[in-house]
């Protein structure tokens, strides 16, 4: 643990000497330990009704701090063709994040955060498909984030929230009364899985209705 935390004094050590003009504020990216990291990751602001405030000010857990810091870490491989869009940056941050774990080793929990966020954090808040919306509900409910470490990260990144998340917690537990215990007689394997997660959009899709949204 003391090894993860002098790593991350480093890298934040590394980007706060990084002289940035204003017009560079367009994800100028930032030389660390594993390769490339932008300096937008500093400007991630968090919580609802407390807009901004950095992540680090409404969570005290290091291991979503960590994540809200380098969720945009595909940024510093963007072509400069493209620039200054930044598509696929999720996709690519993968890839980064991967590179620099062969170097520092991060633990799992620190790893499965970090990569769920870089992963999920730009189509998280976009969602329009039930289907979507339940599939991203249920993996959140199996990361070891919790909804609010979630939302803390989302929101910094969009500024707002859709319903699905802000109320994230309280539709999953309405989910979770779904199970293969439910299920018809007769059905096996896939089949199970598959009646229970079509029944989890049957329930969303009535919770929606009764909020009239």
């Amino acid at each position: 643990m003391k090894k993860i935390f002098i790593s991350f004094i480093i890298f934040l050590a590394i980007i706060s000497i990084v002289n940035c003009s204003k017009a560079m504020l367009y994800y100028q990216v930032v030389g660390t330990p594993t390769g490339l990291v932008t300096t937008s990751s500093l400007n991630v602001r968090s919580g609802p009704g407390i807009q901004y405030k950095v992540v680090a000010t409404v969570n005290k857990n290091p291991i979503v701090r960590f994540s809200a810091l380098v969720h945009d870490i595909g940024k510093g491989t963007t072509p400069e063709s493209m620039l200054p869009h930044h598509y696929d940056h999720d996709k690519r941050g993968l890839t980064v994040f991967d590179e620099w774990n062969k170097r520092i080793k991060f633990p799992n929990d620190w790893k499965k955060a970090a990569k769920f966020i870089i992963k999920t954090h730009m189509r998280a808040p976009l969602l329009k498909k039930p289907g979507k919306i339940v599939d991203l509900l249920m993996q959140i409910h199996f990361n070891n984030l919790t909804y609010k470490d979630f939302n803390n990260i989302i929101f910094a990144d969009h500024n707002s929230l859709p319903y699905y998340l802000e109320h994230s917690q309280q539709i999953v537990d309405e989910l979770l009364k779904i199970s293969g215990n439910d299920c018809p007689e007769g059905l096996t394997g896939k089949q199970i899985g598959d009646w229970i997660f079509t029944e989890r959009i049957r329930k969303y899709l009535n919770i929606i209705k009764t909020q009239n949204i």
